[in-house]
């Protein structure tokens, strides 16, 4: 009797997973420029799924997703003369895109059950999670590969938003620009509008192959010794 009342508390303790997308996508409408169907690929299992480690990881990705679109909104808007509320608002966009790429990267290693690295977070580019992402969808992960260059651009850049925010822009013929260092010692210039249009992009695309990578293993889950029906 004792178990039967622990198995009801258990089951009576879970939540749909859905929850947690019903409000971004509501969200998400109201953004110009989001892309709406970037999730649809796992949507359908988190419709179904109940208190699921990876929903909460996936979720993630999409909120930050959003919130890159409206930062990238206000910045192409964006006419300001301090100094501080541009740094504000560059450094903000640079970061939301880099949570989202490293969430991503988060929800790949659990749905597709990555051994937890003692060195930290996987890169996407990194030749182990190629070679995974190849035997679960070749062309999910040629995609992914195909974006190695921003991914490494990406997270150069988001470091210089954490650590040198004052390096990150500058002002050219009163137009907002981003410095990209190379890390080699170089740099290369790029107006602010055009980045957040090319970073949006290349976001937007790496989430959804992301997604549909991962959903080949979330509607056919490994078998383990804990969902073989030995019957």
């Amino acid at each position: 009797m004792a178990l039967n009342d622990a198995f009801r508390k258990v089951e009576a303790g879970k939540q749909s997973d859905w929850v947690l997308f019903e409000p971004l996508i509501s969200m998400g409408l109201q953004i110009e420029g989001f892309p709406d169907a970037i999730g649809d690929s796992i949507f359908g299992y988190y419709r179904q799924s109940e208190s699921s480690p990876s929903a909460r990881l996936a979720a993630g990705v999409l909120t930050s997703c959003m919130f890159s679109y409206c930062a990238g909104l206000r910045i192409e808007s964006m006419n300001s003369e301090n100094d501080a509320e541009v740094s504000y608002e560059l450094s903000g966009f640079v970061l939301n895109v880099a949570c989202a790429i490293e969430l991503l990267s988060d929800w790949l290693n659990e749905v597709l059950e990555v051994p937890k690295s003692r060195g930290g977070r996987r890169n996407l580019w990194s030749g182990e999670m190629q070679s995974r992402f190849a035997l679960i969808d070749v062309d999910s992960a040629k995609k992914i590969a195909e974006s190695e260059h921003w991914l490494k651009e990406m997270a150069n850049l988001s470091n210089c938003a954490r650590y040198e925010v004052s390096n990150l822009w500058k002002r050219v013929d009163d137009e907002l620009t981003y410095i990209l260092g190379s890390g080699h010692g170089d740099s290369n210039e790029e107006s602010a509008k055009h980045l957040v249009h090319r970073y949006l992009t290349n976001m937007a695309q790496t989430i959804t192959a992301g997604f549909q990578l991962g959903s080949s293993r979330l509607m056919n889950p490994r078998k383990t010794s804990a969902n073989v029906d030995w019957e």
